[in-house]
């Protein structure tokens, strides 16, 4: 029987552990790609809901003389389970206390919340989470708070719990 020299020997173990770990990292990827497709996307509103839906979206939530067609073209949602979320994503709807957000119950079409809130440097103005419990998805944003003394944003959790929407620590 013949014998392989040292260094042989180490390239195989090297060159075995190297192939296990390219299949270990495929199947990784594979998996954090699935879990990644069940998030909830950013889309523009227009694909969310209907035409009338949408410009009925804009009117509630706008002043009569605001530029409804660029508002609509530009407003974006964030939809899981029976919450809605738009970002109107329009310098016209931002202001000093961040810009203006609105959730929807999907199923009665009932308007829940209009607020305005902040977005953090490359981070989305809104991401759902669906704590246990929760009626609908929470909504976690950034606060606004006194930005001379807390220059850092913070974000809150807000859950919709019995018709209201309370501060979650």
């Amino acid at each position: 029987m013949m014998k392989l020299p040292t260094v042989a020997k180490t390239t195989i173990v090297f060159s075995f552990i190297s192939i296990l770990l390219v299949v270990l990292g495929l199947f990784i990827s594979r998996g954090s790609r699935a879990e990644g497709s069940a998030q909830a996307e950013w889309q523009p509103l227009s694909k969310l809901v209907s035409s009338q839906q949408l410009m009925q979206i804009i009117a509630d939530n706008t002043a009569p003389g605001a530029n409804r067609a660029e508002i609509a073209s530009a407003a974006v949602g964030l939809q899981k389970g029976d919450l809605l979320v738009v970002d109107f994503e329009t310098a016209t709807l931002c202001g000093i206390g961040g810009c203006a957000i609105a959730a929807y119950r999907v199923s009665t079409g009932e308007q829940l919340l209009f607020t305005y809130a902040l977005q953090p440097a490359g981070q989305p103005i809104v991401e759902l989470a669906q704590p246990s419990g929760a009626e609908l998805p929470c909504l976690l944003i950034a606060d606004s708070g006194d930005t001379l003394t807390q220059p850092a944003l913070t974000r809150s959790t807000l859950c919709y719990r019995n018709g209201a929407w309370m501060t979650e620590e």
